[in-house]
């Protein structure tokens, strides 16, 4: 009989991966919408991100998250990542991965595996508010903890609650 390890069940580069992209879409505010808004309202949770009636012509005004940029902090975010020196082959040149408008596009999985365990911590220490940031920040060692080559499996349960715990966050 065959022993599956973690890498056959659950790929963790490849969820870093997908996590670090909707982080990124997140706090560069493009999942953020009228119909999110909506349901926060509906699940009622999270009352100062509700959207509020206003002006005379029936608008709804969508009041600005804490976890999303301004264009001030993208700026910084993307003059960050284009000020990186690495060594050669260490990373997919990341500068040239940025477009005219600053999002970050054209990644390989090793690309976000190295920006979510190093790079995004670094470049968002002083630009979120600390609850989001320590967050995140949490969020990515827990990967760094879980993308090492071999897993103590006593460390596994640990694991597992403080990814609940960061998640509540």
């Amino acid at each position: 009989m065959q022993y599956l390890t973690i890498r056959h069940v659950l790929d963790p580069m490849h969820c870093e991966k997908n996590l670090c992209e909707n982080i990124i879409k997140t706090i560069w505010g493009l999942k953020d919408n009228l119909k999110v808004r909506l349901d926060l309202e509906e699940a009622n949770i999270r009352p100062e991100l509700h959207a509020v009636p206003g002006g005379a012509s029936r608008t709804l005004l969508i009041p600005r998250a804490p976890y999303i940029l301004s264009e001030a902090e993208k700026a910084v975010f993307t003059n960050i990542i284009r000020g990186l020196k690495t060594p050669s082959n260490y990373v997919g040149q990341l500068s040239k991965r940025i477009t005219e408008d600053g999002q970050l596009q054209g990644m390989k999985s090793h690309d976000y595996h190295i920006l979510m365990q190093q790079i995004l911590p670094l470049c968002l220490r002083t630009l979120l508010p600390k609850d989001v940031r320590i967050a995140i920040i949490r969020i990515c060692r827990v990967f760094a903890r879980l993308c090492v080559k071999s897993v103590e499996p006593s460390s596994m349960t640990e694991l597992f609650n403080e990814t609940a715990v960061i998640m509540y966050m």
